[in-house]
């Protein structure tokens, strides 16, 4: 009886031990994964909001499909998206020169954060765009289909077409007001931010905008079908109330896209990924540029001056200065001379001093007055004379 009691007693001390054992493992393992980024989704980085609730956290395994390289990282998108559309599906990984290539399927481990182009002060009022700062990754495959893109318009989301943002009550939609995509025009592309989105059918609503690092078009998807209020020359109008969030921009690098006017039609579909910089959402094009149907816009030409009457013209140069290439002080000049037929007096806006926007203690314009006014000669105008206070 005494030996059973005995091993009895020492089977109970040596559970005893394994339990403390399983005790003290369980504790350091877990004080050793507390330390450990948490595997993650797309969407759960991005969140649904402006701004990511894991700003700061560590996060790794972050799975998805290269859309889109870029020399200081690579957009990606999770292939298998959820049914929440306030959600994005699509992130930017910030790196330099990365190795991933559109189609790779890529995971991820690194830090979010948000990036917020401008100065860092408070008269900042860029919205800030969600990242991972990458610290490591791995490549699953290669040659993998690109996820299908959202597609903006009639064919599949349709933006707010009046409500750029209402419920913000500190006017900051980053730290106030309700998330809600289908009234905010600012939280419908949001939610999309990083994704790779389509338009069908473009129509531009201004004219080709030249960039230091690109060219952009204000579009609207669909040959502007259920825009608000557009112009009788086919541009869409800013009223109180109405800042037109169904206008997005398509942006490329380069010369990509070409010089077109109010009216002009990119037929068929463009598609991009969608990004925040510069002050606006716009979508990066990743796949050829459709075919351009040229704007039927003419510019206008005033009416002849008749006898006795005095001609008046404001006419704005575009930051005019000597510097800038002979083709512009001819446009300038056809212009003046054959549109507006030559005003006996031009008020000009814009004009630069003789070396450009450089901010020094030149003032002078004589150059550029005299370059333009060559120009207009040469067009067959009058011989203007100009006057400047400097």
């Amino acid at each position: 009886m005494s030996n059973v009691k005995s091993q009895i007693s020492n089977a109970r001390a040596a559970r005893l031990v394994v339990v403390l054992a399983l005790l003290c493992a369980a504790f350091v393992g877990g004080a050793a994964n507390s330390s450990q980024p948490t595997p993650r989704r797309i969407r759960e980085v991005q969140g649904a909001a402006h701004v990511s609730p894991l700003v700061g956290v560590r996060v790794s395994d972050v799975q998805g499909v290269v859309t889109l390289w870029r020399p200081d990282g690579f957009f990606m998108q999770d292939a298998e998206a959820d049914q929440d559309p306030r959600t994005s599906e699509g992130v930017f990984v910030r790196v330099e020169r990365p190795n991933a290539r559109p189609g790779d399927a890529v995971k991820v481990t690194g830090t979010v954060r948000e990036f917020r182009q401008g100065a860092a002060d408070a008269s900042n009022a860029n919205l800030s765009v969600t990242h991972i700062e990458l610290s490591s990754i791995s490549l699953v495959s290669v040659g993998n289909p690109l996820p299908p893109p959202v597609r903006l318009g009639a064919a599949g989301r349709t933006p707010p077409t009046s409500v750029i943002e209402d419920d913000a009550t500190s006017g900051d939609v980053e730290t106030s007001g309700t998330f809600d995509p289908d009234a905010d025009g600012l939280d419908f592309y949001e939610s999309l931010e990083g994704m790779r989105v389509a338009v069908n059918d473009a129509v531009a609503v201004g004219p080709t905008f030249a960039r230091r690092d690109g060219r952009e078009v204000p579009v609207l998807p669909d040959n502007g079908a259920g825009a608000s209020l557009r112009t009788p020359r086919g541009g869409i109008i800013l009223r109180p109330g109405d800042a037109n969030p169904e206008r997005v921009s398509l942006f490329a690098d380069g010369e990509r896209l070409p010089e077109v006017d109010v009216g002009a039609r990119f037929a068929g579909t463009t598609t991009g990924v969608l990004d925040y910089f510069a002050g606006g959402y716009k979508m990066i094009l990743t796949g050829d540029v459709p075919r351009v149907v040229p704007s039927a816009l003419r510019p206008e030409v005033t009416r002849a001056p008749r006898a006795r009457q005095l001609v008046v013209a404001a006419f704005n140069v575009e930051n005019l200065d000597p510097g800038d290439d002979p083709s512009k002080f001819r446009r300038l000049a056809r212009i003046l001379v054959r549109n507006l037929r030559s005003p006996d007096l031009v008020s000009v806006e814009e004009i630069q001093d003789n070396n450009g926007s450089r901010d020094d203690t030149v003032v002078d314009a004589s150059q550029t007055y005299a370059k333009l006014i060559k120009s207009i000669r040469e067009a067959g105008g009058p011989v203007y004379q100009f006057r400047d206070i400097p």
